[in-house]
């Protein structure tokens, strides 16, 4: 069997391509995962009572 040679030249231009699609993806990924999740900090907030001095 020959070498494979694919259909393509893989150039700085394209490799800068790639780069920023994958940054924005990254993005869209971190945005979405804390639009779905907003109830995650509430939860982990400690109950305050400024008033109660029995603490």
């Amino acid at each position: 069997m020959g070498e494979y040679k694919p259909p393509f030249t893989i150039t700085n231009e394209i490799l800068s391509y790639v780069s920023s699609i994958s940054e924005k993806i990254g993005r869209i990924s971190a945005t979405s995962n804390l639009e779905s999740k907003p109830h995650l900090r509430r939860n982990s907030r400690h109950e305050f009572y400024p008033y109660d001095n029995t603490r």
